[in-house]
């Protein structure tokens, strides 16, 4: 999770890559500026939903890599928000 940059999208498919993240985002409140998109729940309706009303939460460059420490920006992006279907995430195939 450290190496994405800051505000990116991290992909996981399973139980074993997206919970030990949530706990690192929720609990020891490590990279809450990251988005993780788990594929295995992105064909749900109240998932989808869930992720187009998440909160944009600040970067903290103390908590991160020493690269994003000056690159990164001093506030969340603006501009409209993308809201993505789980086709957009899968491609043109049903999400597996």
């Amino acid at each position: 999770m450290q190496s994405v940059e800051p505000y990116g999208v991290l992909f996981a498919y399973g139980d074993n890559d997206t919970f030990p993240v949530w706990y690192l985002q929720e609990v020891e409140g490590i990279r809450q500026d990251v988005t993780l998109i788990n594929l295995s729940l992105a064909n749900l309706d109240w998932y989808m939903s869930q992720l187009a009303s998440r909160p944009t939460r600040p970067f903290d460059s103390a908590h991160a890599p020493a690269i994003y420490r000056t690159l990164a920006p001093a506030a969340p992006p603006s501009g409209p928000i993308v809201r993505m279907t789980p086709e957009d995430i899968a491609g043109s195939g049903p999400c597996r």
